[in-house]
């Protein structure tokens, strides 16, 4: 339960503009992505390959890994080239990101774990409104989306957030997030960036 817990904790940090305002103080330093990134094949189009240790997932175009600055997150990446039209969004330095978090199941299947989630999220942000459930297989890995819509610092957000079953007894959480005016415009990015995520077996 307390992995559960701090990984909650960590997805809820994120979500309230936190991470959004430490990407726009240091979106000028440079990435970190994998030399391996730099191959041109059918399968990246969509933008950057981004490797990890236990994980990997192509970027949406224009997207850029930056240091994991919340404990319990595997992975942060933000738009480089973002210039969005939401006053209050701008005014509190936000940028859209997305966010890798490895947690492990316990004694929940994925549904429950979905469902724990859920709860704890609207127990912590109070405002949260999901929308469009959906239960997918993402590299022939159980998983489950939900869209989420809440409202922080005067801003609307809108959040896309995946668990996606790992090889074992883990879950890896994936939360996109942006403001509700840009959404169009990310939602089949976001979408296809999922579908690449593949777990390394070791």
């Amino acid at each position: 339960m307390k992995s559960k817990i701090l990984i909650i904790a960590a997805i809820v940090l994120l979500i309230i503009i936190v991470a959004g305002v430490w990407f726009y103080l240091n979106k000028t330093e440079n990435s970190n992505i994998s030399p391996e990134a730099n191959q041109n094949n059918e399968n990246q189009e969509e933008g950057k390959m981004l490797v990890k240790d236990d994980f990997s997932i192509i970027l949406p175009q224009g997207w850029a890994e930056s240091p994991a600055a919340v404990e319990g997150v595997s992975a942060l990446a933000y738009n480089t080239q973002e210039s969005l039209t939401d006053k209050p969004a701008n005014d509190i330095g936000f940028v859209s990101y997305f966010s890798v978090a490895p947690d492990v199941l316990g004694d929940y299947d994925m549904a429950g774990y979905k469902e724990y989630a859920k709860e704890s999220l609207q127990a912590v942000l109070g405002s949260v409104q999901y929308s469009n459930e959906q239960k997918f297989s993402i590299n022939n890995k159980e998983a489950y989306a939900i869209e989420m819509d809440l409202n922080q610092e005067s801003v609307d957000f809108k959040v896309l957030m995946f668990f996606i079953k790992g090889n074992n007894n883990d879950v890896w959480t994936l939360s996109f997030n942006t403001v509700a005016s840009a959404w169009n415009d990310y939602k089949d990015s976001f979408y296809q960036s999922v579908e690449s995520f593949i777990v390394k077996i070791k």
